[in-house]
């Protein structure tokens, strides 16, 4: 008899706290196949790849924005890398903080702050052999993105640009990309 196990993650931060100057290169730097540190290959995988738990199948992306203001705009690409495989492209997504706000996790129960908001907007162009799904985009509500993980180790999300957390960068403006797997 065989039994299908289901596992449901809470959200955990897969590269957070990106802000207009960016920890990964410049914002103009991204994977690019031949540059030192960029390059497709397994064992030089950016700083940022995150690596996956075992039990990762499917993969739900949201963003936050911290010191963003409401409608600002980000662009990020998604790679997957296998193990001992070369990085993968799965997507790029363009996204636009709406105005739902989030705590900062620091004093949960009291104040909103009101500079921290979620992705409301999420705009998908697929490079993936399955389908990217996108889920409550453009309502005014938490956007999420999902995929499937077809045996990827580790996961990045690399940040090109950033409007709102550039703009906001000396006052602490950042964008985070959060994941949880089933």
């Amino acid at each position: 008899m065989s039994m299908l196990h289901t596992f449901q993650g809470s959200y955990e931060v897969l590269n957070g706290d990106v802000t207009g100057e960016i920890d990964q290169g410049d914002m103009t730097q991204i994977l690019d196949g031949s540059t030192p540190g960029y390059t497709y290959q397994h064992n030089d995988k950016p700083s940022i790849a995150k690596q996956l738990d075992n039990a990762a199948n499917g993969i739900e992306l949201i963003f936050k924005g911290k010191d963003v203001t409401e409608n600002s705009d980000f662009g990020v690409n998604i790679w997957g890398y296998r193990v001992n495989g070369s990085a993968e492209k799965i997507c790029e997504i363009s996204g636009i903080f709406g105005t739902g706000r989030y705590e900062d996790g620091s004093s949960f129960g009291g104040d909103i702050d009101t500079a921290r908001y979620y992705a409301d907007t999420l705009v998908v162009t697929s490079t993936h052999l399955t389908s990217v799904c996108v889920a409550d985009s453009g309502n005014n509500r938490i956007a999420k993105t999902s995929f499937d993980g077809i045996g990827y180790k580790w996961l990045a999300a690399e940040f090109f640009d950033i409007s709102g957390a550039a703009e906001a960068a000396v006052s602490g403006g950042a964008v985070t990309c959060e994941m949880a797997y089933y």
